[in-house]
């Protein structure tokens, strides 16, 4: 799994930005996690994992969020195509590899941990360990927010795709 993302990394959001719905569900995703995250402050600590290109943290820096962002992922080349973007937006990432299982952070020292698009690449009688293991790292009153990709996702895009289709 690691190789596999570690070769796909410098292609990996051209290859998923493959249609409007596509884009439109990223887009919608990333405002409801936003809206979840509404109170943060510069003082805020978040942390992404896996973090991919950087992607969302980088749409939240660009939307004006100044709290310190970390970055976690366990395949190397992930971080390094968001390290280029990071830079030139700005944005400010910290970026670091590391586990699910083993996350690379002390116990209670985040306040926003978001886990996006990872859980369907695990077997499911691993999430309460990985779920463990970010609750762990959570401060008191922290927000753990974990996308779950299922059908439901499969079938909306279906839908906006069709929707999109039928307004040519």
């Amino acid at each position: 799994l690691i190789q596999t993302y570690d070769q796909k990394a410098k292609h990996y959001d051209s290859d998923r930005d493959v249609n409007r719905a596509t884009r439109y569900y990223f887009d919608c995703s990333y405002r409801a996690i936003e809206s979840l995250m509404d109170d943060t402050s510069r003082d805020t600590v978040h942390v992404d994992m896996p973090v991919g290109t950087g992607k969302f943290l980088i749409h939240l820096r660009q939307r004006g969020s100044s709290h310190r962002m970390i970055c976690i992922d366990l395949a190397a080349g992930m971080p390094a195509v968001c390290a280029d973007p990071s830079r030139q937006t700005g944005a400010d990432l910290v970026l670091s590899m590391g586990d699910a299982y083993r996350l690379p952070l002390p116990d209670n020292s985040v306040d926003v941990f978001t886990c996006l698009r990872l859980m369907h690449l695990l077997p499911k009688a691993s999430w309460p360990q990985v779920v463990g293991e970010i609750r762990r790292v959570l401060r008191p009153g922290g927000l753990m927010i974990i996308e779950l990709r299922n059908a439901l996702r499969g079938v909306t895009c279906q839908m906006l795709v069709a929707a999109f289709r039928s307004r040519r």
